[in-house]
């Protein structure tokens, strides 16, 4: 408030209204202006980033207060709803802007984002009402064509990374508005204000992208081929926008019989399908009590996480302990550092040109124990104990008149290199050992030794 007890709020749109496009900018007085213009919207831009700061953390008491400002458990006479302005401040911005308010665009959906997340269900409630959601809908179909991007000065390449940041800030504003759990009424209002439509193109916009970059085809491809593409780092923030805005449909779906209708199969094309198919193949779900509520949580499963082998897998579940839920939770927390390391180094010489990955390694242990059964076997039925055991000196036979056994040439030579096969496997497998667990030894007795240091210290103390 300033020294008369108002509020002090920048004149948004004489702020935008005064920036043009550059080919609309001629004369020194509308540089004069435009300079202007950059003053107020700078000073706009720090003030979003303060109320922003004020939220991290999921602050909910300073959430609340940007909706209605409390004295001593009452609202104060000249409270001012900062969530409803920036709703249209979000909506008026989409009509004017351009390449010199991007940056206020922005920062206002960071703020926006950090008022609702955590959830603050009151500042929800305020953007479902307020047109946020509508505003959000226009924000993901504007700036497409070239032709409107040139006329608000979009001209050069280098602001198509602002143009998908502010997309991917939109979607993930939508998410924000469904966090937590949120009563029917409430879903079937956002519901009711949805255009599917805009949503499921906007999927198949970022999965196409995704495609095109692994050098496939979106008419052709198929599941198995983006399995073999897919890295972790082909996950990047654009195609976390796909996975935002499938969890938001997903978290609608699931509760709301209006949207679900809306997510059949026959309601999507045959490329949007394929992005629906592809971001719900890649997510995960988990339930988590939060104030005595059951949350559903969505979250994308990276590509690394299918490296984890399943001996790890099955030795994870036979010794964590079961006692009690929390017990089994602390044991997963303990366990996850290990089972990331191996994950990410699993995936890491599955990259190798000579790949020895834990699959190699199975396969050729279990041609090892095979041949080791092979040589047991015809030692069984072709040696026979020597009546006449005399030291073999002269023949060069393996196994023919020993001491130990009298067996025939052929097989002789058989087992003589069925048992050559089986050394060679067996330093094979002793060098992926040390090649596959030598790094996942070493960062496991670091992680212990500097816990203990931490021990040692805390107790010091």
């Amino acid at each position: 408030e300033n020294k008369h007890g108002g509020a002090v709020v920048i004149d948004v749109e004489n702020s935008v209204s005064g920036l043009r496009t550059p080919a609309e900018m001629t004369g020194e007085d509308d540089e004069t202006l435009d300079a202007s213009a950059k003053a107020d919207l700078e000073n706009l831009t720090r003030m979003l980033r303060f109320l922003q700061l004020l939220c991290e953390g999921h602050h909910s008491g300073l959430q609340r207060q940007l909706k209605t400002q409390m004295v001593e458990g009452y609202a104060h006479g000249k409270s001012f709803d900062f969530i409803n302005y920036f709703c249209y401040m979000f909506g008026f911005y989409l009509k004017v802007i351009n390449v010199e308010s991007i940056g206020v665009a922005h920062q206002l959906l960071d703020t926006l984002i950090e008022a609702v997340q955590g959830p603050c269900i009151e500042n929800q409630k305020t953007l479902a009402a307020s047109k946020a959601i509508e505003n959000s809908l226009d924000c993901l179909q504007a700036l497409r064509g070239k032709h409107d991007r040139s006329d608000r000065g979009f001209e050069a390449e280098g602001f198509d990374d602002d143009i998908n940041d502010l997309k991917i800030k939109t979607s993930k504003l939508l998410l924000s508005i469904l966090e937590g759990k949120a009563d029917q009424e409430f879903l079937d209002t956002v519901a009711n204000q949805m255009d599917f439509t805009v949503l499921k193109r906007r999927m198949e916009e970022v999965f196409t992208h995704f495609v095109e970059e692994l050098h496939l085809d979106i008419e052709t491809v198929k599941p198995l081929d983006l399995k073999k593409k897919v890295t972790t780092d082909s996950f990047n923030e654009a195609l976390y926008e796909g996975f935002d805005i499938f969890f938001f449909l997903k978290k609608l779906a699931d509760d709301s019989q209006a949207a679900a209708i809306q997510l059949k199969p026959k309601e999507f094309t045959e490329i949007e399908f394929k992005a629906w198919e592809f971001f719900d193949t890649n997510t995960g779900r988990i339930e988590v009590l939060i104030d005595d509520e059951l949350q559903r949580v969505y979250f994308p499963i990276k590509p690394v996480c299918t490296h984890l082998t399943e001996e790890s897998k099955e030795s994870f579940m036979l010794q964590v302990d079961r006692s009690s839920p929390s017990q089994k939770v602390m044991g997963l927390v303990q366990t996850s550092s290990d089972l990331i390391d191996e994950m990410v180094y699993v995936e890491k010489i599955s990259k190798f040109k000579f790949k020895i990955t834990p699959q190699v390694v199975t396969q050729v242990r279990d041609f090892s124990f095979m041949l080791a059964l092979l040589i047991n076997f015809m030692m069984l039925v072709y040696c026979k104990k020597s009546e006449n055991p005399v030291k073999n000196e002269t023949h060069g036979v393996p196994f023919q008149n020993s001491d130990y056994c009298d067996m025939e040439e052929i097989p002789s030579w058989i087992v003589f290199t069925l048992g050559c096969l089986q050394l060679v496997t067996s330093m094979t497998l002793v060098g992926a050992w040390i090649r596959n667990n030598a790094t996942l030894i070493i960062n496991h007795s670091w992680r212990a030794m500097i816990q203990e240091s931490k021990q040692r210290e805390e107790q010091s103390r």
